[in-house]
């Protein structure tokens, strides 16, 4: 089957098909992507198809974003108060948001760490390991 080329201006190299099944699945700048449709406001968002399987998703499918109706800016701003170490109550002041928002974004937010945790932290080698404040209970205290 032909695949159809993103047109000029719409870098799709980012994106790839959330289908298991694809051939395509998780291979990002394969080329297998077009923009079905847009929506929203002023039209920014964007629903991709996979050429291959038919497969639709919109653009923010697995980001921080996902599901939002908050500008990036504002999302932006809470992962940085929280990176930062202020409370939920904090950034939800300092951004204007509602507290249960920046609890959202905090919980998304640490299920893809974790996702890309246990994608990237596997089948380590190492020649040594260093253990920092290791304690252990050799005896009872008296």
């Amino acid at each position: 089957m032909a695949r159809k080329a993103a047109p000029a201006g719409e870098d799709l190299s980012g994106f790839a098909c959330p289908n298991p099944e694809c051939i395509y699945f998780n291979q990002y700048d394969a080329g297998n992507l077009r923009v079905g449709e847009r929506n929203g406001k002023g039209r920014r968002l964007r629903r991709l198809v996979c050429t291959n399987c038919k497969t639709r998703f919109q653009d923010r499918k697995g980001t921080l974003m996902e599901g939002t109706k908050i500008p990036p800016q504002t999302v932006a701003l809470i992962m940085k108060c929280l990176t930062w170490g202020n409370s939920v109550a904090a950034t939800a002041d300092i951004a204007d948001v509602d507290e249960r928002t920046v609890q959202r974004i905090l919980e998304r937010a640490g299920e893809r760490a974790k996702v890309f945790h246990d994608r990237t932290a596997q089948d380590i080698e190492t020649a040594q390991a260093q253990l920092d404040e290791v304690h252990a209970k050799a005896g009872e205290k008296r």
